[in-house]
């Protein structure tokens, strides 16, 4: 368990129910990756970015597509800049040829590795990789560790990261419901403390007739026309 533990107590402007606050707490404490599910608009990518900022640590965001392979995810090499350097020089870069780190460059996975000081690594809508990419980003996650094929190096966590995935499994799983219309209500209220009372019960009557289909909860957009004061950014 990490020697410096700390606890995630929320933001003034995120909604932690109690448990979703414990299930973060416990994967901090014993260091495993979470990961998040749960409709559009639920707060699920956002939790990685409110942990840092509560907790003052920096982020390393891997933002998944189908096309991304778990190396880069790690590191890619520059091999055009190499070929460069080796036909006309590295000029006043300092770079040398023959060193193969000089033409590294690290994806959000290999920073959050290195980093000398425990880092929020967030590997946000991991199902839109491939299957086989998966499994080697959780295998790479559950280690903490890659290999550097090109030099059969490996790189291991100096401080194993806060792990965050949305969607996926092999880690600690919640979802996050759709919020219920006293948590809705709280979660108006920390974005447009002045809305108009009267304004919000008509909503939240609306929202409690919902179809299946249930909108993003970036739906409260209406709520900043009910206040005299701007939207917050968030």
């Amino acid at each position: 368990m990490p020697s410096n533990a700390v606890e995630f107590q929320t933001t003034e402007r995120y909604y932690l129910d109690p448990e979703l606050g414990a299930i973060v707490n416990i994967a901090m404490t014993m260091e495993k990756p979470l990961l998040i599910t749960g409709e559009a608009g639920t707060g699920k990518t956002q939790l990685a970015f409110e942990i840092s900022r509560s907790l003052g640590m920096e982020i390393e965001v891997l933002r998944c597509k189908s096309t991304i392979k778990g190396e880069e995810a790690c590191y890619v090499q520059d091999t055009v800049l190499r070929l460069n350097d080796a036909r006309f020089g590295g000029g006043e870069s300092g770079r040398q040829v023959h060193e193969f780190y000089d033409y590294v460059i690290w994806g959000p996975i290999g920073r959050a590795f290195r980093s000398e000081k425990r880092v929020v690594l967030l590997i946000d809508e991991i199902d839109k990789t491939e299957s086989d990419v998966q499994d080697n980003l959780l295998d790479v996650l559950e280690d903490c560790q890659f290999t550097i094929r090109e030099v059969n190096d490996t790189i291991r966590a100096i401080e194993r990261p806060v792990i965050i995935l949305t969607s996926m499994r092999r880690c600690y799983c919640h979802y996050i419901a759709f919020p219920a219309p006293d948590e809705m209500r709280k979660i108006v209220q920390l974005h447009y403390a002045d809305v108009d009372k009267g304004l919000l019960d008509a909503a939240l009557a609306i929202a409690a007739t919902r179809s299946p289909r249930r909108p993003a909860s970036c739906s409260i957009g209406w709520a900043p026309c009910s206040t005299s004061g701007r939207p917050p950014i968030v």
